[in-house]
């Protein structure tokens, strides 16, 4: 027991014991008296015997008082109520957008003045891909083009569309809307995005205001939030923005990085490349920058480097190199040999020297705290064999002063295949675990959690999701699945993991964690409840192919093509007078060349297995890595009311990633044969580490070889299509983008302990504290650049 608490008890107990002792006294007094005056000349004998009465009768009264009060002196919390948080959930509003999806952070600006945060995101399609994909265009969105992605405006009041912009390159997955750039004193949003996205939207009109167009801009690489900075450096009278260029997209997991991250600073008004710096280990970035301030003069940007499956390092670029030379620009604060730093951070004091600090998880396993001041580390916590792609979430849980953090972290093959997950809470202080164990959850997300702030410390409310197989407990036995390592992430993530590993199927749920509920704590959204709403707008994406093609006469080639090489692929007798056909192929076995087997003395034989082409439904399998927003109740009058606003979306599954039994053999025959790469009489492994040879034994064993050789004979103008996706543009399937807001009502109840069912509701919780005040409302913080908006 807290020893103030016991204090206070021991202190109650001496006022009572006092009050009784005093009356007992005063009236033993009076009894004396009156005793004396009536018992001065009885013999001393009956004075013994009734001096011996009075002992056993006092005994017996103390007793009598120590049995009547002993619950209370030693058990006081027995008979207390206990406070409690009661949370009603409502459904405000719900907006469906077919074939869209959304990996964006939500941002909130008022767009049409009416006095209500309006609601902007943004969004990308199902047919995006760094090649040409006129045709994709053509067949689902009715020709235009581009339509990969852009970003969308919605009313806060109603969900209804305000407006759209989606003419940016390709999908949006970034935004930060906290500055006005066209002077109609509406905050504007940069976007970030891929293939070189990085543009200037207007909030009022959704027009565009600029677009990214510098020689040096990559159009294979990516852009990440950008950073507003408070340093006007072209004078212009706009403060301007830190960005991040980089990442590669189509390079294999374990190729040598050819395009290193680049740190560039933007004009905001114009869109004007000011300055730029290569990142310093010329590793690839996949990171949002942020701004850490030491005092008046010491400003850094925060920087990091590294991939899923290359090494990195966390970065502080002095701000002040972009104006002056600097002979060392970038001091190391961290790095990881084997992966990199790619998640954004939290920046909050967690020391009390009044500088905040970094909290900062690496994508390999472990959480960070390093101190602001001096970038030494103050504590980390690892969990083992596991990765992230989640932002840490920053609260009062517990009842001191510092603040406490929320993270997420999932295991299994790596992204975007996870076998399980956990969600735990941190104490901000020390690092430690403040929930008895994590929460476990089968497959897990990649969304990042929010905060709910109160005006006491301990009350703070943690918003997180969890993904799970319907019917499947987070002890079952583990259940592994073979997959070719060589695929895209993009198409991974569409294997459907419950379906694949217990045949069963998935559903994502979001809780609310306050410090007096037991994990998972309140329900706010369950997948399988709102079926109906996602599929609400959904369209068949099949097509008039004949309708199409009149209207389109220059993709009947094209569409022949796919009809060959899907016949083929399937296994159907194809006749085209044109081309070899296919019983010049081998009768269902097939060997290396001469090549190959004579350096490595490995002999493939298997037999061909159909491999579809086209789509592989199994049933929608459904995404949530948007984080969400709170946002304020536009109830009137109400304290206790704050709204949460959310996206989630809905593919079609697909398992042609899976390996065959015959592919998985000949692999594992392959790897038996490893030391062949260090043998200098096999010229074509000689030389590889275990990664460069494992990827050329599944190259070989997974037949890619063998397929590009099947494609360039069957149909030969597809080979680049086939090489980006497997997938027939013709019978693509798409989904569905549904975003939610919801209200949360908070209010006070009062319970016997122990016994739930004398809990009645007292009033609206009042402590609540505003939108404004909230310490962590939004992914990156309530102004997108990792900053809590912590109260002192």
């Amino acid at each position: 027991m807290n020893t103030a608490i016991m204090e206070s008890y021991e202190l109650e107990e001496m006022v009572v014991a006092e009050d009784v002792q005093g009356a007992l006294l005063n009236n033993e007094q009076k009894e004396e008296s009156d005793y004396k005056l009536a018992v001065r000349h009885r013999k001393p004998g009956r004075r013994l015997r009734l001096y011996f009465c009075c002992i056993l009768f006092s005994s017996l009264l103390f007793a009598t008082i120590l049995v009547l009060f002993s619950s209370y002196i030693f058990h006081p919390s027995n008979t207390k109520t206990q406070s409690k948080e009661n949370v009603e959930i409502e459904l405000i509003w719900t907006s469906g957008f077919p074939k869209l999806l959304t990996e964006t952070a939500f941002r909130l600006v008022d767009c049409n003045s009416d006095g209500i945060l309006d609601v902007i995101l943004g969004y990308g399609t199902g047919v995006d891909t760094l090649a040409d994909n006129q045709l994709l265009c053509d067949l689902y969105f009715d020709g235009i083009s581009p339509c990969n992605g852009g970003v969308k405006a919605l009313d806060g009041r109603n969900g209804q569309l305000l407006w759209s912009y989606n003419k940016s390159n390709h999908e949006v997955f970034a935004l930060n809307c906290q500055r006005d750039i066209d002077g109609d004193h509406i905050p504007d949003c940069l976007t970030g995005g891929r293939g070189g996205t990085f543009e200037a939207i207007s909030s009022k009109t959704g027009s565009l205001i600029w677009t990214f167009d510098n020689d040096i801009r990559n159009a294979t690489m990516n852009f990440y939030t950008p950073l507003y900075l408070e340093k006007d450096f072209d004078n212009d009278g706009v403060n301007d923005v830190i960005t991040v260029h980089g990442g590669d997209p189509i390079r294999k997991p374990h190729d040598v990085v050819r395009l290193a991250g680049e740190v560039l600073l933007i004009s905001t008004k114009t869109g004007k490349l000011l300055n730029m710096s290569i990142v310093p280990d010329r590793m690839e970035s996949y990171y949002s920058p942020q701004l850490l301030k030491r005092s008046g003069k010491e400003e850094y940007i925060l920087i990091g480097t590294g991939g899923e499956t290359h090494g990195g390092a966390l970065y502080a670029l002095d701000l002040k190199c972009f104006r002056e030379y600097c002979a060392t620009p970038y001091t190391e604060i961290i790095r990881d040999r084997f992966k990199g730093v790619m998640t954004p951070p939290v920046l909050v004091d967690v020391n009390d020297d009044k500088i905040e600090d970094i909290i900062i998880p690496l994508y390999n396993s472990t959480l960070f705290a390093f101190d602001g001041k001096t970038f030494k580390q103050l504590w980390k916590r690892t969990f083992l064999s596991s990765e992230t792609y989640s932002s840490p979430a920053v609260g009062y849980f517990n009842d001191d002063d510092t603040p406490d953090i929320m993270i997420h972290y999932q295991t299994g093959p790596g992204y975007p295949l996870y076998y399980s997950a956990q969600t735990t809470i941190l104490d901000g202080l020390t690092g430690k675990t403040i929930l008895d164990k994590p929460i476990e959850q089968t497959i897990g997300v990649q969304s990042s959690p929010l905060t709910v702030s109160f005006k006491q410390r301990g009350h703070d409310m943690f918003i997180y999701w969890m993904g799970e197989c319907d019917g499947i407990d987070n002890n079952v036995d583990d259940r592994k699945i073979d997959y070719d390592k060589n695929t895209p992430s993009a198409l991974l993530s569409h294997a459907d993991m419950c379906k694949l590993r217990y045949q069963t199927t998935s559903f994502t749920a979001l809780h609310g964690l306050t410090q007096s509920m037991k994990p998972p704590g309140v329900l706010i959204y369950n997948s399988n409840h709102h079926v109906a709403i996602e599929r609400s707008t959904a369209q068949s994406s099949s097509i008039d192919i004949k309708r199409f093609l009149q209207q389109h006469p220059e993709h009947a080639s094209t569409y022949r093509s796919w009809v060959r090489l899907d016949n083929y692929m399937e296994g159907k007798q194809t006749e085209d007078p044109n081309r070899p056909s296919a019983s010049d192929e081998t009768s269902g076995e097939f060997a290396l060349n001469d090549e190959n087997k004579e350096n490595t003395d490995f002999r493939v034989i298997r037999k061909r297995h159909k491999r579809h082409v086209g789509p592989h439904d199994n049933g929608g399998l459904q995404r949530t890595i948007s984080t969400g927003t709170l946002a304020p109740s536009f109830e009137l009058n109400s304290k206790s009311t704050i709204d949460l606003i959310f996206a989630t979306y809905w593919i079609h599954s697909d398992t042609s990633t899976l390996l065959h039994a015959d592919e998985r053999a000949c692999i594992e025959e392959g790897m038996a044969k490893e030391e062949d790469r260090l043998k200098p009489t096999n010229p074509i492994v000689y030389g590889m580490d275990h990664d460069a040879y494992e990827h050329y034994i599944e190259e070989i064993c997974t037949n890619k070889t063998r397929l590009r050789e099947t494609i360039l004979k069957i149909s030969p103008d597809l080979i680049d299509q086939v090489q980006t996706s497997m997938s027939n543009p013709f019978k693509k399937q798409l989904g569905q983008l549904t975003v939610y807001r919801f209200r949360l009502r908070f209010q006070n109840m009062k319970c016997e302990r122990n016994d739930s069912s004398t809990c009645q509701v007292t009033n609206e919780n009042d402590n609540l504290l505003p939108y404004k005040q909230q310490i962590w409302p939004a992914y990156m913080g309530i102004n997108g650049d990792c900053h809590a908006n912590n109260r002192i």
